[in-house]
C-alpha cells in the first residue's frame, strides 16, 4: 500500500501489491494527517491482498484504529474505491459495512477517479 496526501484534502491509497510499504510508515502518516485536525477524502485504488497482510500487521492496524477512532471519525469524511468491474463493486459494497464498523467512516465503491474526485468535493464543500 501507498498513501500519498500531496492533494490533501483529497488523499490517495494505492493497494497494490508493488507499492507495498510497511504498516507502521503508512499509520504514522495517517496520525500526521489526523494531527491537522482538517477534513479529508481517502481515495482508494488497486487490488488488496489481505492474505500478504501478515497477523501483527493486521494487529497493529486493529489497536491504531481503536486508539485513533474518535479523530477518524471527525476527519476522515469518506474512502471512495474505484472499482471499475461489477463484480468486485458488488462485493466492495457488501464489505462497506463491516468496514464502517471497524474504520467508522463510510466505504463507498465508484466508478472512475473523476467520479471520486466529484464526490470527494462535493462532500468537502458540505
Amino acid at each position: 500500500m501507498k498513501i500519498d496526501s500531496r492533494n490533501f484534502p483529497i488523499v490517495h491509497l494505492n493497494y497494490a501489491t508493488s507499492n507495498r510499504k510497511n504498516y507502521n510508515q503508512i499509520l504514522l502518516h495517517l496520525k500526521q494527517l489526523l494531527d491537522r485536525k482538517e477534513p479529508f477524502v481517502i481515495i482508494g485504488k488497486g487490488v488488496h491482498d489481505s492474505d500478504e497482510e501478515r497477523v501483527d500487521d493486521r494487529r497493529k492496524i486493529s489497536f491504531w484504529a481503536q486508539a485513533n477512532k474518535k479523530e477518524v471519525q471527525k476527519y476522515i469524511k469518506v474512502h471512495l474505491y474505484i472499482v471499475q468491474n461489477e463484480e468486485d463493486r458488488k462485493s466492495m459494497e457488501e464489505f462497506s459495512e463491516t468496514f464502517e464498523e471497524f474504520w467508522g467512516y463510510p466505504l463507498v465503491a465508484v466508478n472512475s477517479e473523476e467520479e471520486a474526485l466529484s464526490k470527494a468535493y462535493l462532500l468537502l464543500e458540505s
